[in-house]
Order: structure tokens, then C-alpha cells, then sequence
């Protein structure tokens, strides 16, 4: 039987890991995230990993190369020799101006080939959505109105499930006939489920939609929806 190489994470509570794993960090504070992330690179660099660590608010560059140091004495050397990339998320995610998963993903992949071409053992990679803004969210239901209007069914708060790398994930929406409200009203919900988890997240509309005034009305009667 095949077995799977075990890598150490790092992280006690997590202890080793096979290649291909990937998990989800909940933190409140910067140094909830150091507390986990520090650890994570050290083990990397000590089995000869390229590790990559992109950063985000409220953990930056400088915050990240600060708190390695401490545990990572040989951090400049490391750096200068290129087994460790620390980095700002404006600098990876939007160097092209998109953020499409497939084009993350892509990005991941031609990093992991480039660490075996240069005689690493694998990749280790951190990133951080933190810096996500609405206007990168998920629309989850769509509507127009007869007079031509539109607006979008859109997440009102932030939500974090745990996943491991084989647990399917899916979405169940449930959105409001459509009708006349300001933006910012709640106009249903959308459900993930990941493995026996779930978790609700409030839907609002992204912009109003408001009365066509009189003159529509009485040259199309009975359109109103």
C-alpha cells in the first residue's frame, strides 16, 4: 500500500501533514495569525521548502519579517537565496489587475513547479483574503425590473469555514421575490455546507431599487414586476 509522505507543519496542534494539504486559519488579532504563521515557515524552511507568504492587513510585510526573524535567525540569508518570498497581497493577487480563482490557482501551480525545478522539496504558501472589498464579492441572485433597473443579491458579512482538502463544498441560496427597497436590504441568504458544517450569511441588496414615477406606470400598466 502506498503510503503518504508526511511533512511537518510547524503548528503542534495540527503536527505533520501530507503534500496536497490545505487548511483555513481563524484569528482575531495580528499576533493570533503570527502565533500560527511563524511556526508554519520555520518547519518549511528546515525541510528545505519554498515558502511563500503573502500578506495582507493586519499582518504586513515588514510586521511578517519581523516576527520570522525572531524564530528564524538566518531569515536574511534565506531571503537573499531565495527560499522565502514575503510579500504584499497587491503585489501577487492584483500584479495582473483580476483575482479569478483559476488564475490564483495557476499562479500557485507554475510557483510549486518552479521551487522542484530548483531543487526544493515542494512549496508552502500562505495568503489572506482580509484585503478582499465588496466589490470583489460574490453576487448571489441578480434582478431587474421591467423600467430597466438592476441590482444584485450580494454577501452581507463575512464567513470562514474550516476545510480539508477533499471536503466538497456547496451553496444554497435563498433570495426574495424581487420588489422595491434601498440598498442594504436584507433579501435572503445564502447556506454553505462543508462536510457536516454549515454556516448562514445574510444577503442585501447591493442597490436600490425605486418607484418608475407615474409616467411609466400609465404607459405600461400591469408591468410593474
Amino acid at each position: 500500500m502506498h503510503s503518504l509522505q508526511l511533512v511537518p507543519s510547524g503548528i503542534p496542534a495540527i503536527g505533520d501533514i501530507p503534500w496536497g494539504s490545505h487548511f483555513c486559519n481563524f484569528y482575531e488579532k495580528a499576533e493570533d495569525l503570527a502565533d500560527s504563521l511563524v511556526p508554519f515557515f520555520k518547519a518549511g524552511l528546515e525541510h528545505g521548502e519554498q515558502c511563500l507568504w503573502v500578506t495582507s492587513e493586519p499582518f504586513g510585510v515588514e510586521d511578517a519579517k519581523a516576527a520570522l526573524r525572531n524564530a528564524v535567525p538566518q531569515l536574511e540569508r534565506h531571503i537573499q537565496q531565495g527560499h522565502i518570498d514575503i510579500i504584499d497581497h497587491r503585489d501577487w493577487y492584483l500584479r495582473s489587475g483580476k483575482t479569478k480563482a483559476e488564475e490564483v490557482l495557476q499562479e500557485w501551480v507554475t510557483a510549486k513547479e518552479r521551487a522542484l525545478a530548483n531543487g526544493r522539496t515542494g512549496l508552502r504558501l500562505t495568503g489572506n483574503t482580509y484585503w478582499l472589498e465588496a466589490q470583489d464579492w460574490k453576487d448571489f441572485a441578480d434582478y431587474e425590473t421591467a423600467w430597466g433597473q438592476k441590482a444584485s443579491a450580494e454577501a452581507g458579512a463575512e464567513a470562514v469555514l474550516l476545510t480539508w482538502s477533499d471536503t466538497p463544498i456547496t451553496a444554497s441560496v435563498t433570495a426574495d421575490p424581487l420588489h422595491l427597497a434601498a440598498a442594504g436590504t436584507h433579501v435572503g441568504d445564502v447556506t454553505f455546507t462543508a462536510g457536516v458544517r454549515t454556516i448562514t450569511v445574510p444577503l442585501v441588496l447591493s442597490s436600490a431599487l425605486t418607484d418608475p414615477g407615474p409616467g411609466w406606470r400609465l404607459t405600461h400598466p400591469g408591468e410593474l414586476f
